[in-house]
């Protein structure tokens, strides 16, 4: 058998220069400011039982402080960035967490303005002076994990905790509708709201049958615009292997067809996918159009949180085929990836490949970042591994090279 090469494929693959759909930064920005989502969710849900507690509108609850606490407690730098006020507000909630002793009248005081800031984030209070550079140093570095993580515990018992559960879904709403306006922006250079969900049928079973089979149609046609595009990184994954002929598989954090359908490759979803949904009371998992009218949905693809918990077969069917990869391939090579704590269990992944003494390939794209400093960041996170090496990319012709001389090297 010939060598074997694995490729780790994240948001990068899809976003600028590539695919051009949002960064992290504006799809977590989605998330919270949850725009025009029940549309999406009545649809799909239309006689759902969870309709009095879901709506429009920015993720609004007693926990959301926690949102802005872990964004600047983790991203202490950004905060000489901050405008005076806001500084100022963010700094004394920091030292009251950490447990420095205020009266009951100053703590009260303290976290009343740091649950208006946050609002003040979101636009659904003008109480703190935000300034656009404010808020984009918040959207551009949001934390969802403990929010997010703690709400998951919910999903036990549906019907108990109804309130709690419609946050859940109208995160996953969020997400997913961000994803589809890109898309179908993408695919027809025109509003997913205005063109498609807003004119779409009604009837809850024919929409999901629709959706899914335009969804599919929307990416093929994206596929094919791009179909003379060498700046593709997927497109110069298919190319090299039919130059090299070497064994080879994905493993991708998107949830979109693009990665398997350009690559040919076998593919590993971690984050779920496109056109799974999961079922609120039962956890199974299957394509939008198999549910039963009954059945209350969501999308089955993982938001960005510290916790990814397994629930179903089909998330360990994936996680076999990405461990195989992981472990077996000669080669990992990691693309339009960015290591943060969101992700840990792949960290522990590439870690125990690392300890395996196995090699791994990582194209860095570090923008205005210090690409050294970045570098050295990495080998620390992983032991400094001899096993690992950091190629810096800045174009896609970076990567055709650099995957051309490690193919060339086998």
């Amino acid at each position: 058998m010939g060598k074997s090469v694995a490729f780790l494929c994240g948001a990068g693959c899809e976003g600028k220069n590539q695919l051009d759909f949002p960064s992290g930064a504006n799809f977590k920005k989605d998330i919270v400011l949850a725009k025009n989502i029940k549309t999406l969710y009545e649809k799909i849900n239309s006689s759902g039982k969870f309709h009095e507690n879901f709506s429009n509108g920015a993720i609004i609850d007693a926990r959301c402080s926690t949102i802005l606490y872990q964004t600047f407690v983790e991203h202490v730098d950004l905060l000489n960035n901050l405008s005076n006020e806001v500084k100022k507000i963010i700094e004394n909630y920091i030292s009251y967490r950490k447990g420095n002793k205020e009266n009951d009248s100053e703590k009260k005081e303290i976290q009343s303005k740091f649950k208006e800031l946050y609002k003040s984030f979101i636009g659904v209070s003008n109480s703190c002076n935000i300034s656009e550079q404010d808020r984009e140093l918040f959207f551009g570095n949001i934390t969802l994990c403990s929010f997010s993580d703690e709400l998951f515990n919910y999903l036990r018992m549906p019907e108990v905790y109804k309130t709690e559960v419609s946050k859940v879904e109208k995160l996953y709403f969020s997400a997913y509708l961000s994803i589809l306006k890109s898309i179908y922006k993408t695919a027809h250079n025109k509003d997913f709201e205005k063109d498609y969900l807003c004119s779409s049928v009604n009837d809850k079973k024919q929409f999901r049958v629709c959706l899914e089979k335009d969804l599919e149609e929307w990416q093929n046609l994206i596929i094919r615009k791009n179909c003379d595009n060498k700046n593709l990184y997927y497109e110069t994954i298919r190319e090299k292997k039919a130059k090299y002929d070497f064994e080879g598989s994905v493993i991708t954090t998107n949830y979109t067809n693009f990665a398997e359908k350009i690559t040919g490759l076998k593919t590993a979803y971690l984050h779920g996918k496109l056109d799974w949904f999961e079922d609120i009371n039962s956890k199974e998992i299957k394509l939008l159009s198999d549910f039963s009218d009954e059945a209350e949905i969501m999308p089955f693809l993982f938001i960005p949180s510290g916790v990814k918990p397994v629930i179903s077969l089909k998330q360990i069917e994936q996680y076999k085929i990405a461990l195989e990869a992981f472990t077996q391939s000669d080669l990992l090579c990691i693309l339009g990836y960015s290591i943060n704590s969101d992700d840990e269990h792949i960290q522990n992944f590439i870690r125990e490949r690392l300890n395996q003494k196995r090699r791994v390939l990582f194209f860095l794209y570090s923008g205005d970042k210090d690409f050294t400093y970045m570098k050295n960041d990495y080998c620390a996170m992983f032991g400094n591994s001899q096993y690992l090496e950091i190629k810096k990319i800045e174009k896609s012709q970076d990567f055709r090279t650099g995957l051309e001389n490690a193919l060339k090297a086998f």
